[in-house]
């Protein structure tokens, strides 16, 4: 598995990671007409944003060429903490068919 730094020009691929994974964890749990609204592309130029931006990093795990998770983290929201020391993970998405093979826990590893 190849952990990398992601691209603003891979929002679309994103985007699709985190929409399946919204729908897969979270259905049942977040209504159906909420998941099936998802709107993949104002969802990506949010995420291309905030790529490009450099406020918060987002990596992804790669197996066999293609992408099968990712950690998003930057640095510590709390008030009592030093985001200039303390990081925070923001999110972490691992694709439904490969939840329980340790994808999560080597990106948050990686953060």
């Amino acid at each position: 598995m190849d952990i990398r730094r992601a691209t603003p020009d891979e929002a679309s691929d994103l985007v699709g990671l985190l929409v399946e994974c919204w729908n897969s964890a979270y259905r049942g749990i977040v209504s159906d007409e909420y998941l099936d609204s998802l709107d993949s592309h104002r969802w990506e130029a949010t995420v291309r944003t905030s790529l490009e931006s450099g406020e918060e990093t987002t990596c992804v795990a790669e197996q066999a060429g293609g992408m099968v998770g990712l950690v998003t983290f930057g640095p510590c929201r709390d008030a009592d903490l030093d985001g200039a020391v303390t990081a925070e993970i923001w999110g972490l998405y691992v694709t439904p068919r490969r939840w329980r093979h340790g994808i999560g826990t080597v990106l948050c590893r990686h953060a």
